[in-house]
C-alpha cells in the first residue's frame, strides 16, 4: 500500500482490477467497496448486504431501476452505469448532469432509465447522452470564471466531455476518458 496524491482512490480500485484483467495470474482480486462509482468496473466484486461475491461486467453491462429504496433509484454495472451517471449527474460529487431529457422529462433516475432503455452497447448510449447534451447546451455555455474577471464559453462537447472526466474510472493511470470515447465512436 502505498498513498495516492494524484488521484482518487476509486481510481486506483478500478486500475488493480484492470490490470488483472488484462495480465491475469495467481488469485483474482476481489473488489470490496460501497462507492456507487465503482459499479462500472468489471471483476469480481463483495456484496456488502449478503457476503456473496458475483462477477460484474467490464463491457456495457446493464442498468436497471431499483424501487427497493424509498425513492427509485438506478442501479446495474458496467459503463451503462457511466451513461446513466452522465445524464443523471451525481450530487455528492458536485456533478449536476442535465436538468431535462430532450422528450421533456427531468433527468432523475425513472426518466434517465426510460430514455436509455433502448441502448445495448455503448455506441447507442452515446448517441442518445450526445442527443441530450446537445439539446440543453444548443447556443452553449457562458459562465465567469472562479476569479469573478473572465467571462468564459463551453459547447456542449465540452460539457458532455467534462463531465465524462469527473466520471469515468481511469482503468490505467493518467487515463483520459477520451481515449474510451474515440473507441466507442470508432466502433
Amino acid at each position: 500500500p502505498h498513498a495516492q496524491y494524484d488521484q482518487e482512490a476509486d481510481d486506483s480500485l478500478c486500475q488493480a482490477m484492470w490490470d488483472y484483467k488484462v495480465n491475469p495470474a495467481g488469485t483474482p482480486p476481489v473488489l470490496w467497496s460501497i462507492d456507487k462509482d465503482l459499479k462500472m468496473v468489471g471483476g469480481l466484486h463483495l456484496n456488502n448486504d449478503n457476503g456473496e461475491i458475483y462477477q460484474r461486467p467490464w463491457g456495457y453491462g446493464h442498468t436497471y431501476l431499483d424501487r427497493t429504496k424509498s425513492a427509485p433509484k438506478i442501479n446495474g454495472n458496467g459503463t451503462s452505469f457511466f451513461w446513466h451517471q452522465l445524464l443523471q449527474g451525481d450530487s455528492v460529487d458536485g456533478i449536476p448532469g442535465l436538468p431535462k431529457l430532450p422528450n421533456g422529462k427531468p433527468c432523475g433516475a425513472v426518466g434517465v432509465t426510460n430514455y436509455l432503455e433502448m441502448a445495448t452497447n455503448d455506441k447507442e448510449a452515446l448517441d442518445l447522452v450526445w442527443d441530450a447534451y446537445s439539446a440543453h447546451y444548443v447556443d452553449g455555455f457562458f459562465f465567469t470564471a472562479w476569479d469573478g474577471e473572465q467571462e468564459s464559453f463551453k459547447t456542449a462537447k465540452d460539457m458532455l466531455l467534462e463531465q465524462a472526466r469527473l466520471l469515468w474510472m481511469r482503468r490505467e493511470r493518467g487515463q483520459d476518458v477520451r481515449g474510451f470515447l474515440k473507441e466507442v465512436v470508432n466502433s
